[in-house]
């Protein structure tokens, strides 16, 4: 619809208008011819109403007396052949048989049996009636039947009903072509009427059309010339006060604004050609600076490219006094980021030493606790044995004095292993304090460490996005300096506890050399006082009880501190292990030579 035409548009509700009116007239044909038709045989009905009335007035006269069937049957026939309607209706009469009773157009009919009697169709008429008759006791019949003063029959519509005390079959019909006439005629009035609308329709739409499409050409006009910048002159329509009226306004409107930008394209012009004689003027000038510009972006392209690579010795030389500054803060910025790179460098290498110290200590304190269990079973054995020697003294009285030596010497040894055992639980302690100094010191570096990431990622944010690479490695560093610190406080915990299990153990072992002494003295006395041995060994037995419980106990505590030295060592691996990743991330760098040694560079395989 949008490449139609506004006129062929119109034209089309115009045509739309006309179809409904035909379509109109049509069905009101249809519907007065189906009316008339219902009409007329409505009619018929009626007609022959009236003929039994008369019939029931004659039959009411004969079983009253006043008339014989016969009288009274002539009678009636004399009335019904003198009725007529509509110019040409008449009444017919026929009994059951059928035979004809009366008929007023043809009277040769009446008294010849009609059983015979056909229609041009092959439709036997009078029997039709008859049948119709007995079926419904009235109805309608279509059939074919010359008009009065005709030969040729035409088609007709009778209606036809039956009176039953005589048997007698009354009808009156109604010929087609008469209902024809007057649905040509009804037809010819709606035609005409049709017509004179269709016209009265297409000469108003062709008005309307007329002054729709003009203004609208004119319009058109006026905007081809509005388009080609000529001279529209004046805009007639633009005075109405409908849609066309208000399209012509905008013309104006747009008209004037057209005019009012041709001026100002004449003026811009005539300013473009000013400048560029200006630009003519200046463009050596412009050419230099832009050369300047050129060489100073890919020089710091270039800077850019190496520093992205880990090329901390980058450098960019002179760019004029146009770039001085940014030469000076890209080469500042430089040489920062090379510093804290090579901080980095010097903290990871203490790093990686003081991991490496550290698990040197937890294998040496693994092995010395693994000495310290083996001596603490050595001391529980030793322990049982005392314990069955003294109960065998006590149930040994007789043997007292051999057993007495034997005792001497079991308890001679036993002070020497609590000794010892006092000895190495000592150097455990010592050992204890060594490693919490060096994890104080873990936790130290780690500290630096962080400081030093902290610092390099600030000055990576400085950088901006040349930096954002170095600030990725700055938070890696940062992270793994917060787990070592992390690491080496649970393991100073651990060894803190460690060292206080120990004490612990020391402490027993002392108890247990005290014991023995006092074991060795009872001895020497048992050589005096035989008689009180049997006391003596069950006072022997239950304080060996408890030793034995107290070395069991050491025992266990050793274990643990084995598992704490375990974990120890572990913990100390997993630091080394993040240096040794912090090493490889450094490594990526290519620093420049360090202020007070020789080194020109940082290997990258470090």
């Amino acid at each position: 619809m949008r490449n139609v035409k506004i006129s062929t548009r119109l034209y089309s509700l115009v045509g739309l208008a006309l179809t409904i009116l035909v379509l109109a007239i049509t069905f009101f044909l249809n519907y007065s011819h189906a009316k008339l038709e219902s009409e007329r045989k409505h009619g018929l009905a009626q007609m022959d109403a009236t003929a039994i009335a008369i019939f029931q007035k004659y039959y009411k006269l004969e079983q009253s007396g006043a008339m014989t069937r016969e009288q009274a049957q002539t009678a009636s026939k004399e009335v019904i052949s003198a009725m007529r309607y509509g110019g040409n209706g008449y009444f017919w009469i026929n009994d059951m048989h059928p035979r004809m009773i009366m008929h007023p157009i043809k009277p040769e009919l009446n008294g010849t049996d009609l059983s015979q009697n056909k229609d041009p169709t092959g439709k036997f008429i009078f029997v039709e009636f008859a049948n119709t008759v007995k079926k419904s006791g009235e109805g309608f019949v279509d059939y074919y039947w010359p008009k009065p003063g005709a030969a040729d029959p035409v088609l007709k519509y009778s209606h036809v009903v039956g009176f039953e005390p005589w048997g007698w079959v009354v009808g009156t019909g109604v010929y087609a072509d008469d209902l024809a006439a007057l649905y040509r005629q009804n037809a010819i009035w709606a035609v005409g009427a049709c017509l004179i609308g269709a016209i009265v329709i297409i000469g108003v739409a062709f008005g309307i059309v007329r002054s729709v499409t003009s203004p609208i050409a004119r319009l058109k006009g006026a905007m081809n010339a509005i388009a080609d910048e000529r001279d529209v002159g004046e805009i007639v329509d633009h005075e109405r006060r409908d849609e066309i009226g208000a399209m012509a306004k905008s013309l104006l409107v747009l008209r004037d604004s057209v005019r009012e930008r041709t001026l100002m394209r004449d003026r811009e012009s005539q300013h473009q050609l000013q400048i560029e004689e200006e630009r003519r003027g200046n463009e050596a000038n412009w050419r230099s600076a832009a050369d300047r510009q050129t060489f100073a972006i890919q020089s710091l392209g270039a800077g850019l490219e190496k520093l992205a690579a880990g090329d901390l010795t980058v450098s960019i030389g002179d760019l004029g006094d146009d770039y001085a500054k940014l030469r000076s803060d890209f080469n500042s910025a430089v040489d920062a980021l090379n510093g804290v790179i090579q901080a980095i460098a010097e903290s990871t290498r203490v790093v990686n030493d003081s991991a490496g110290n550290i698990s040197a200590a937890t294998n040496d304190l693994s092995k010395r606790t693994e000495q310290q269990a083996a001596a603490l079973e050595e001391t529980a054995a030793a322990l049982d044995e005392i314990t069955a020697t003294v109960r065998t003294a006590s149930e040994r009285a007789a043997e007292a004095r051999e057993m007495v030596a034997e005792t001497k010497t079991s308890a001679g040894k036993s002070g020497e292993i609590v000794r010892n055992a006092v000895t190495a639980m000592n150097r455990i302690e010592d050992s204890s304090n060594r490693i919490s100094q060096i994890i104080g010191v873990i936790d130290e570096i780690a500290f630096q460490t962080n400081l030093l990431a902290l610092n390099a990622g600030v000055e990576a944010a400085r950088a901006g996005e040349a930096g954002r690479g170095f600030a990725v490695v700055a938070q890696e560093v940062r992270e793994l300096a917060q787990r070592s610190a992390n690491a080496a406080k649970e393991i100073k915990v651990l060894i803190s506890t460690s060292a206080s299990e120990v004490g612990n153990g020391v402490t027993l072992v002392r108890s247990t050399g005290d014991a023995l002494l006092e074991i060795e003295e009872l001895v020497n006395r048992v050589n005096n006082h035989v008689a009180s041995i049997a006391t003596a060994a069950r006072e022997q037995a239950t304080g060996l009880n408890e030793i034995n419980t107290s070395v069991n106990h050491m025992d266990q505590m050793t274990q643990q501190n084995a598992a704490m030295v375990e974990e120890t060592t572990a913990a100390s691996q997993t630091l080394a292990e993040e240096s040794r990743q912090l090493s490889t991330l450094l490594a990526n760098f290519r620093l420049r030579a360090a202020r007070g040694n020789g080194a020109g560079r940082m290997s990258r395989a470090a």
